[in-house]
Parts: structure tokens; sequence; C-alpha cells
């Protein structure tokens, strides 16, 4: 059966993160545990007309390549990755591991080399997200390994994730449309403000600069 509250989160993701238009390119990246949520944003997609391009593969492939590759298979710069970024209109991600613990013999090192061989595609992925010519969002997936890291069962680690997406609303997308015009007011009083002072009768005397 399935869990409405991932039908509400792929809404939250789709219809309010990412604000999917007709015709957009959406790439969802996901590990292959996560795979109901993906289902239901990938549904999510398709009701808002994006064309939806999925992204999956098991963790075990990024252990393979890290414990296995070349020094040159690990710093390759994948051609397809980079015209990828130079395309999507919108990303989506999905984190959920099977085993969080599962790279840790891996040299550091070994990492270190093929994150520089994805420098260029990270650095230009921040640089359209912050033109704003690419919109992304990234969730977690409630799992087995997150609950177990965090010393609760997964029924409890699920209700702790929804809760903090106020997936456990009527209408989370308009809870957050109330949230963010709740600090859209406060950035707006901030702005141009040199410092802030709090008082309290409990003798808090606290002012905070602001200009930097």
């Amino acid at each position: 059966m399935r869990d409405p509250r991932l039908t509400k989160l792929a809404q939250i993701l789709v219809q309010y993160s990412t604000n999917v238009q007709p015709g957009d390119l959406v790439r969802i990246a996901a590990p292959t545990i996560s795979e109901p949520l993906v289902t239901e944003v990938y549904r999510a997609v398709i009701q808002a007309g994006g064309h939806p391009h999925l992204l999956m593969a098991p963790d075990e492939c990024k252990e393979i390549m890290l414990s296995q590759g070349s020094d040159e298979q690990l710093a390759y710069q994948n051609p397809l990755q980079l015209h990828e970024v130079e395309t999507i209109d919108v990303a989506i991600g999905l984190w959920g591991q099977e085993n969080t613990k599962a790279l840790s013999h891996i040299d550091p090192a070994r990492q270190a080399v093929a994150g520089q061989g994805r420098k260029p595609y990270f650095d230009r992925f921040l640089q359209r997200a912050a033109d704003e010519t690419l919109r992304w969002v990234g969730s977690q997936f409630p799992c087995h390994s997150s609950a177990q890291d965090a010393e609760m069962s997964l029924s409890d680690y699920e209700d702790f994730v929804f809760k903090g997406g106020m997936l456990d609303r009527d209408d989370p997308i308009a809870a957050w449309r109330e949230l963010s015009a709740s600090q859209q007011k406060l950035t707006d009083y901030l702005n141009g403000k040199k410092e802030i002072r709090f008082v309290t009768p409990q003798g808090t005397d606290l002012t905070l600069g602001l200009d930097i």
C-alpha cells in the first residue's frame, strides 16, 4: 500500500520547491532504495506536464568505482553529465542508502580524485542554480540505514522526517507557502539594518551586527 505521505512529499518537491512547468526537462536522480518516492515524484512530474529524466543506480556501483577504478576512471569527466547539466531545467535529488558506512574503507585520496573529476559539473550546476536558470531540490527518503544512524525505529524516523516536511498537515504546500511568506517579511525587515538587539524581561540584552 502506498504511503500517502510520499505522494504529498512528491507534490511539494514538484509543485512548490521546483515549480515544474509544462515542457520542463526534469532530472530525477536517486538510489534504488528510494524507488517508492521516485515513483511518486515521476508521477507528479508527468501530472505537471514536465518531461522526467530518471537516473537510478545501486549504491554498490559507486563503491565498485571507488575501490576498483583506475585513477583515469576516477578522474574522468563524463561529457554526457556535462551536457545534462547544461540542458535540464529542474534537478530533483533523492537521498537514501542501504548502508551509510559502505564507503568507510575507501581511501579518502581516491574519493578526492573522483571529486576533482566531477568538479566542472558541480561548478556549472551551482552557477546555473545561482543565476536561476536551473531549479533544484533534494530530499531524504527515510530508510533503515538512516534510522539506525539516528538510533530510531524506521517508523519513528519516517514520522520525524515527514513531520519536518510538514507532511502531517492537510495541505503541506499551503503550509510551506505560509512559512515562505513569513520568512520573506523577516527578510524584508532585516534588509538594510546594521544591527538587531534582543532584550527580554529575564535580563537578556544582546546586540548582533548585521552589516557584512
